[in-house]
């Protein structure tokens, strides 16, 4: 089975890359910007600790988000915890009837034994 290909992109025409550039033209970088180069590597680590302080301010949205995170985190512990809990007392629940299912055959075989014996 042959696939077939789709010409979507042949008949679109082609875009100039001075066109795509002619928005960026008016802005200034930080290589032409004569005042950024003279900073000093304190001032540039100050600015840069300002702009890190006010961008991760701590606030009570912060506050309570880390709760709820928390939150989620012990009500997921507590879930794996009850799980195996569960299986545990499965595994002793169906130890019980096994044991008591073999109790059981035991002491008819045991009464049938002693029934056969008085009869004769």
């Amino acid at each position: 089975m042959k696939r077939r290909r789709t010409k979507r992109y042949e008949n679109e025409d082609t875009v100039d890359l001075n066109e795509v550039l002619e928005p960026y033209e008016e802005l200034q970088w930080a290589d032409e910007n004569a005042a950024d180069a003279e900073l000093t590597a304190e001032e540039d680590a100050a600015a840069y600790l300002d702009g890190y302080q006010e961008f991760y301010e701590y606030s009570e949205e912060h506050e309570i988000a880390d709760t709820e995170g928390r939150f989620r985190i012990a009500i997921g512990i507590f879930d794996l915890i009850s799980i195996i809990i569960g299986i545990v007392v499965i595994l002793v629940l169906v130890s019980l009837l096994v044991t008591l299912f073999n109790w059981l055959r035991n002491d008819i075989l045991h009464s049938a034994l002693l029934l056969q014996s008085g009869l004769q």
